[in-house]
């Protein structure tokens, strides 16, 4: 299904454009002020991505964890209230984090089997990531470059249905194909990826049906609110996703989305993916990026930056999780880490 957009109702005048922002802000601040009097914590992070690097986006580092220490780690997350964890990738580029056919395995322990085994034992659920090329991030979205893509995770997901299907914590799938909203100013690239979309959905409906299917997009503001929900929610809507766990963009350096851009955007997200049918989540970051590529760090992010995004976003979405514990709010991993742990277990 293609996506057209046009691009003359991305024009305002600079009168409107004030007008909107004006009320837009006065809607946010008197929002945000009805929430502080009245929320008590109900709104809480309850799940968290795995991304099984040792340093975030750094894949020739893997995470090599014994079944020990991932059994110390998702307790650490159980105790401030996360039941659900999505392991980001399976396999990235040839590196596998099991013992897989089609990759190969960079640990020497198998990262995955360890995840589910503690998960399993401890009542959490869990979302496995599928392969993902390294290639998407440089945007070759070709035909022949995403008919590969699939292929090649036809084969792994059967392969992880073998191995690993018999554990109970398994709730579903996660597609590691970040899209952005500058998709939508591309109507050839659109078309590519919504096809991409469906079909990687179609096989995994074919061989997992109870299986539920989440997807992680991101915006940077080049598309109005309610436009972008519109679109996307047609888009997820016919391509099958069952879940769509947007991405705030709160810790970026680049592209920072603030708090009242936050609000507007999701509140069209709620209104539109209600509407067809789509749970809305939130990936809410909780780090602050401190470099840009090709040295990209970053740290954890200040107790109330959260504090305000969980009174923002808590009424908006059904779901809150993270990007993401163990890198940044995991009190084994360091000493920021273990104060904002802290400061969060106290808001509860």
């Amino acid at each position: 299904m293609a996506i057209s957009v046009d691009i003359r109702r991305f024009k305002y005048s600079k009168s409107c454009i004030s007008i909107k922002k004006f009320l837009f802000t006065i809607l946010f601040l008197l929002f945000s002020f009805e929430v502080s009097l009245t929320t008590t914590w109900s709104y809480q992070i309850t799940g968290t991505f795995i991304q099984l690097f040792e340093r975030i986006n750094y894949p020739s580092l893997p995470i090599d964890w014994n079944i020990n220490e991932w059994l110390e780690e998702v307790r650490c997350m159980k105790e401030i209230g996360i039941d659900t964890v999505i392991v980001q990738y399976s396999m990235y580029d040839n590196d596998a984090y099991y013992s897989s056919v089609y990759g190969k395995i960079v640990t020497s322990n198998d990262q995955i089997e360890n995840i589910l085994k503690v998960c399993d034992k401890e009542g959490l659920f869990v979302y496995l990531g599928l392969a993902l090329d390294s290639q998407w991030w440089k945007g070759v979205w070709n035909t022949k470059f995403l008919d590969q893509l699939r292929e090649k995770n036809i084969k792994v997901v059967k392969e992880l249905i073998s191995r690993y299907g018999k554990y109970r914590c398994m709730k579903g799938w996660y597609l590691p194909f970040e899209i952005e909203d500058r998709i939508l100013l591309n109507p050839e690239k659109e078309k590519l990826l919504s096809r991409f979309v469906r079909d990687v959905v179609k096989d995994l409906k074919g061989l997992t049906p109870h299986l539920q299917i989440v997807l992680s997009p991101y915006f940077l503001g080049f598309v109005p609110p309610e436009i972008l929900a519109s679109k996307w929610a047609k888009l997820f809507k016919s391509a099958g996703v069952d879940i769509v766990a947007v991405q705030d963009g709160a810790g970026r350096r680049n592209h920072k989305v603030s708090n009242e851009k936050i609000y507007r955007y999701f509140k069209a997200f709620n209104e539109e993916f209600r509407e067809n049918n789509i749970r809305l989540w939130v990936d809410m970051e909780i780090y602050t990026q401190t470099k840009d590529w090709p040295n990209w760090d970053a740290k954890p992010i200040d107790i109330k930056s959260i504090k305000d995004r969980l009174y923002i976003l808590g009424p908006l979405v059904e779901k809150i999780i993270c990007f993401e514990f163990t890198h940044y709010m995991s009190p084994r991993r360091g000493k920021e880490q273990k104060i904002l742990f802290e400061e969060y277990r106290r808001l509860k």
